[in-house]
C-alpha cells in the first residue's frame, strides 16, 4: 500500500472500506485473522478504530469519528496491522488532515 491522506472537512466523520492485499494481485483472506490501529497520533485515542468485515474477501473497514479537539490544518497519522498467529503485515503509514 502507497501513503494516503485524507483530507476532510472539519467537524466530518471518516469511514472507509478496502480489500487488503495478498500480494499476489488479489484480496488476501483473512478468516482467522484480528485487526488493529497502531503508531496513531495521540488525538485519535478513543476516536478510531478498524474491524474486518468479511474475512473471507478480506473486506477491513475504518472509521474516525471527528472531535472537536482535533488540530486543524495538521496531519493525524496511523497504521493498520492485521495478525493471525505469530505472522503481521501492515499498512504504510496513513493520515488525516481536516481543514
Amino acid at each position: 500500500m502507497t501513503d494516503q491522506v485524507f483530507n476532510l472537512n472539519w467537524g466530518s466523520d471518516l469511514q472507509f472500506q478496502f480489500a487488503w492485499p495478498n500480494g499476489a494481485g488479489s484480496a488476501a483472506d483473512l478468516t482467522g485473522y484480528t485487526i488493529s490501529v497502531l503508531e496513531y497520533s495521540a488525538q485519535l485515542t478513543g476516536f478510531i478504530a478498524a474491524q474486518i468485515v468479511n474475512a473471507s474477501t478480506g473486506v477491513v473497514q475504518i472509521d474516525v469519528q471527528w472531535d472537536s479537539s482535533f488540530p486543524k490544518n495538521q496531519t493525524l497519522k496511523f497504521r493498520l496491522q492485521i495478525q493471525s498467529g505469530a505472522y503481521h503485515d501492515s499498512t504504510n503509514e496513513l493520515g488525516i488532515i481536516y481543514t
